[in-house]
């Protein structure tokens, strides 16, 4: 093994100071010494600053300046040579004055033999070794500090992301919360959460934060390796060709990441990060951008949002279970109950009208027993998609029972349910079932109008006075609109 010669550099404009120093490294035994010289004090400060050498000894004669003033100057400087002051006699200020510059010995010249020189730079060496590992091992200790804070913060923030998550109450506020909490959690670049469409054949942006392109704002499914591959995909200026169509142009100066989000029905979201690449990033910003940390939180964000977006869709589908008749699509009678005591509420504090009707499909009970039940649902369905597609939006028709719908119509007065009551009844003639092959048609319904606050300011009187005109409907023939009486 060949050890390399230590360079000692002897920063001395005394010849005989200078001349002792090499004598003394001659001496040695143990070491190999490779010697260098500097008279004056720039040529002696530029040599330590560029790190040329391993221990310098310095004298007090350096033209017009002192060999003092080199070690403060460069301990100002921050230059880790370590320095010994070599002096021809021994004096206690100027060993005082070189403690405090930062010498790492005194040496006194006639006191000083080979070992004992040779001793001080091994000594000088060895401690400049031990503190430069201990400010490394202090900015390791900085950096572990750094990133234990980071990772505590970005913990605290997936926690409070996660309670408001739970908190959501239809997948819009989820996606206000994840578009907040992810410019949080990832502040440098641009990211945004897309969904899939009930179809599954399309992504939609739903979530963005940060500044800077991030592609495109729809796209299919096949336009994403993450999706095609149902694995997260990280594209940089190393691997550009597998950049996903939907992320735009490839850019050698950024960074890709997708992350899918899966249940057990596939992939029903993706989360698209964009962060400055190598060339755009500072030499000491830590490990290359979304990987490591970074890729870990990206993939704890996908999780908790594919846990909250299907906890949402869930309950969603079990509102939506709870409160429509699963065969016509309407609201169901529960909803009716709900929905009309809120409209009653509503119109007493405004101060408005009311309409409410009740719809029956004449004589059903003799078309399915001639059609069968299959004819039967088919026709209930049909009424019900023609009568949604015939109110407005802030109207409320529902399936009561059997073949007996009902309709509740906002800031409608009595005339004006009726009038509209007349139109459904006309249009509902109009509807053809085809059952197998066979069309049916000729369906008549009969409606039974009342109106808030003319005949009750309660959901109990208000639906009676309804059905009531509903009957009235009924026995004068059928396949009309009757109107409630005002009871005296």
């Amino acid at each position: 093994m060949v050890t390399r010669a230590v360079r000692v550099l002897v920063a001395d404009a005394d010849e005989a100071s200078v001349g002792a120093v090499r004598a003394l490294l001659r001496e040695t035994k143990t070491a190999q010494y490779e010697v260098t010289e500097a008279a004056a004090f720039g040529d002696a400060l530029a040599r330590l600053a560029a790190r040329e050498v391993d221990v310098g000894v310095v004298g007090l004669r350096l033209g017009e300046r002192d060999g003092l003033e080199l070690v403060q100057e460069a301990r100002a400087r921050g230059i880790p040579v370590p320095l010994l002051l070599f002096v021809a006699q021994d004096d206690y200020d100027t060993d005082l004055k070189a403690a405090k510059a930062g010498v790492s010995d005194f040496l006194v010249r006639g006191r000083v033999d080979a070992a004992r020189l040779e001793r001080s730079i091994r000594y000088a060496i060895s401690l400049k070794i031990e503190e430069e590992a201990l400010r490394d091992e202090g900015a390791r200790m900085a950096a572990r500090v750094r990133d234990l804070e980071q990772h505590a913060q970005e913990n605290a923030l997936l926690g409070q992301l996660g309670n408001l998550l739970q908190s959501a109450l239809c997948e819009e506020e989820a996606y206000a919360i994840v578009a907040g909490y992810g410019q949080r959690l990832f502040p440098q670049g641009t990211g945004v959460l897309f969904a899939t469409n009930a179809a599954r054949n399309r992504f939609d942006a739903v979530a963005t934060w940060g500044k800077g392109p991030s592609g495109e704002r729809t796209f299919a499914p096949d336009a994403c390796w993450a999706l095609r591959n149902g694995q997260i995909h990280r594209v940089d200026a190393d691997a550009p060709a597998t950049l996903c169509p939907h992320a735009g142009p490839a850019d050698a100066e950024a960074v890709t990441l997708c992350v899918p989000l899966t249940s057990r029905d596939g992939a029903l979201a993706l989360l698209h990060l964009r962060a400055p690449g190598a060339a755009a990033r500072h030499p000491e910003a830590g490990p290359a951008p979304l990987t490591g940390p970074q890729h870990r939180l990206a993939v704890t964000l996908a999780e908790q949002v594919a846990v909250a977006l299907t906890s949402l869709k869930l309950k969603e589908l079990l509102r939506r279970q709870s409160i429509r008749d699963a065969l016509t699509g309407l609201f169901n009678r529960r909803y009716l109950e709900e929905s009309m005591t809120r409209e009653v509420f509503r119109a007493h504090r405004k101060g408005t009208p009311l309409g409410v009707a009740m719809m029956d499909l004449d004589l059903f009970k003799q078309f399915n027993d001639a059609n069968g039940h299959m004819a039967g649902d088919l026709l209930l369905r049909a009424f019900g998609e023609y009568l949604l597609s015939h109110i407005r939006g802030e109207d409320i028709a529902c399936r009561y029972g059997g073949e007996e719908f009902a309709l509740i119509t906002p800031d409608a007065t009595l005339e004006n349910t009726v009038r509209r009551c007349e139109q459904i009844r006309e249009g509902a003639a109009r509807i053809v079932v085809d059952v197998g092959g066979r069309l049916l048609h000729g369906v008549t319904i009969s409606i039974g109008v009342a109106a808030f606050p003319d005949h009750g300011d309660t959901l109990e009187t208000l639906l009676r006075a309804a059905d009531t005109a509903l009957y009235a409907a009924k026995a004068a023939g059928r396949n009309r609109v009757a109107a409630a009486t005002v009871q005296s």
